[in-house]
C-alpha cells in the first residue's frame, strides 16, 4: 500500500539517505519528497552534494544508507526506470568539436531505443523533428554543434534528453556559460515543459532568476535545510 501511495504522489523520495565517497560524507540523513509534476530547483554552495543528489536519483550512485525511490521503486533494483528520465549533464562534459550536426546529435538520445547495430527508422527521425520544434531548434538542424552559441548548445542538450518523452527531466547547472538573456530563455522553455506535466529537477546557482519559475526550492549543504516555495525558502538566514 505504501509503494502504491509513493508511486501516485511522488516521483522522487529520499528516505534518510546518506552518501560517502570513501571517508568523505557528502550527504547526511537526507529526506526529500518531490511530487509528480513538481518543478524543483536545488541550490547550495559548491561541494554541498547537489550533483551527488542527482546521481542518486539516476541510479549512477548507490546510497551508503537509506533508500532512494523513483516513481515508487528503488532505481538500483529497477534500472529500466531510467528510460523515463531525461538527463542534462553539465555542458563541460561534451566535446563540441566532434563533427556532428544538431539533428544527428539529438538523435543520439534515441540510441538506447533503436538498439545496437540498427539504423534509425522514420519514427526516430520524426521524433527528432518534433523535439527540435518543441525546443526552437528546427532552423539549426544541419549546423555543426561547435558553431552554436552557449544558449543553443544547452537547448540541444535538453532536446536530446526530451526525445524519448520522459516523465522527469533532470538538469545539472543548465545555465553555466550561458548569458543572462539566454538563461531566462532556457528557464522559459523549462517552464513550458513543466506546464505540459513533466517533473523537473534542476541544480542552479541562479537563485534570483530561478525563483521566478520553479514551484519549490531545496537548499542543500550536505543536509536538506529547506524544501519550500521560493518566497518561503529563500531568506537571508537560509542564504
Amino acid at each position: 500500500m505504501e509503494n502504491t501511495l509513493n508511486k501516485s504522489l511522488y516521483d522522487v523520495e529520499f528516505i534518510s539517505v546518506s552518501f560517502s565517497y570513501q571517508d568523505l560524507e557528502v550527504l547526511e540523513d537526507v529526506s526529500l519528497r518531490v511530487k509528480k509534476g513538481e518543478f524543483l530547483a536545488v541550490i547550495g554552495p559548491n561541494g554541498a552534494g547537489k550533483t551527488t543528489l542527482l546521481k542518486l536519483i539516476l541510479g549512477l550512485l548507490k546510497p551508503t544508507s537509506g533508500q532512494v525511490l523513483v516513481f515508487g521503486k528503488n532505481i538500483n533494483d529497477h534500472p529500466s526506470i531510467r528510460k523515463r528520465i531525461g538527463y542534462v549533464p553539465q555542458m563541460n562534459k561534451i566535446d563540441y568539436s566532434f563533427p556532428i550536426n544538431v539533428e544527428d546529435f539529438v538523435l543520439t538520445g534515441r540510441y538506447a531505443t533503436i538498439g545496437p547495430g540498427r539504423l534509425p527508422k522514420e519514427n526516430d527521425r520524426s521524433a527528432v523533428m518534433e523535439t527540435l520544434e518543441k525546443t526552437g531548434l528546427q532552423s539549426l538542424k544541419t549546423k555543426q554543434i561547435g558553431k552554436l552559441s552557449g544558449g543553443q548548445r544547452q537547448r540541444i542538450m535538453i532536446a536530446r534528453a526530451l526525445i524519448n518523452n520522459p516523465d522527469m527531466l533532470i538538469l545539472d547547472e543548465p545555465t553555466t556559460a550561458v548569458d543572462p538573456k539566454n538563461s531566462e530563455s532556457l528557464y522559459e522553455l523549462l517552464l513550458a515543459l513543466h506546464q505540459q506535466g513533466i517533473t523537473i529537477l534542476t541544480v542552479s546557482h541562479d537563485i534570483g532568476v530561478i525563483a521566478q519559475y520553479v514551484d519549490t526550492i531545496a537548499c542543500v549543504n550536505r543536509k536538506v535545510f529547506v524544501h519550500d516555495r521560493p518566497e518561503n525558502g529563500i531568506s537571508d538566514e537560509t542564504l
